[in-house]
Formats: structure tokens, sequence, C-alpha cells
């Protein structure tokens, strides 16, 4: 096995192994602690698992942009990618943000908010797995 092969194994791995942090964290601990906050850490490991298998796909050496720019110009399927992306910047750049009624809500500098709930990072946790199937299946050789 060649190192580059090698390195390309190790980046997939490591996405299904922050997929597995983001489902654990989403179907168990957080019905445990029922705390919103906890919705951010998963959503970021869903974002990690996606930039490991971007890394895997594309390289390490390309921007987010880029990445995303070469993913759709393959034919896959992005939105979810870009939405789970501006969320985690808005999060970053928030002058604000709280929970409320188990949401964990994000407020930008125009005061517009961004609701995160269990059931929207469900929706992203399953798109994040349906991404990871997808590459497992480009491995597969052809019969």
């Amino acid at each position: 096995m060649s190192n580059n092969s090698h390195l390309n194994k190790t980046y997939l791995n490591n996405a299904w192994q922050k997929y597995e942090v983001a489902n654990y964290l989403l179907k168990t601990t957080y019905p445990a602690v029922k705390d919103p906050k906890l919705l951010l850490t998963v959503l970021s490991n869903i974002h990690s698992s996606l930039q490991e298998a971007m890394n895997y796909l594309l390289g390490p050496q390309l921007t987010f942009r880029e990445k995303l720019a070469d993913l759709q110009r393959k034919g896959i399927k992005i939105n979810f990618i870009q939405e789970l992306h501006e969320i985690l910047e808005s999060h970053q750049k928030s002058p604000l943000e709280f929970t409320r009624q188990n949401k964990f809500i994000i407020c930008n500098d125009n005061y517009n908010l961004r609701y995160l709930t269990a059931d929207k990072i469900k929706e992203f946790l399953t798109q994040n797995e349906i991404f990871l199937k997808k590459i497992d299946a480009l491995l597969q050789p052809k019969e």
C-alpha cells in the first residue's frame, strides 16, 4: 500500500470516527442531558467528518470552497454541507447565542436568528452517513 493510499484511508477512517462520535452524542448523550448547547458539538463533529471525507476524495490541499466546487462538478449534492458550514460560521461570528425550548439559537449582528434543533441535526447526521456510504461504495471493487 502506498503512503498516499494509506493517508487517504486515514482520512476516511477519521470521517467515520467523527460520524460515530456525532451519532453517539446525538442519540445517547443528548437525550440524557437535554442541553441544546450539545447540538453545536454534534454539528461540529458532523462538519469534521465531512471535512475528512472531502480530504479523502479531493486531497487536503484545497480550500473548503474549492472542495465544494469540485464536489458540485462531480454531481454530488452539497447543499447540506454548505448549510452546515454556514451555521458554524455564523456561530463563530455570533455576538449572542442562547437556548430556549430545546433549541440552540444563534443571533447575528442584525439580530437574525438561526435555530438548531435535534431534528435538524438528525437530518445533517443522516446526510453525513449517506455521503460516507457513497464514498465507501466508490471503494468497492467493480464486479
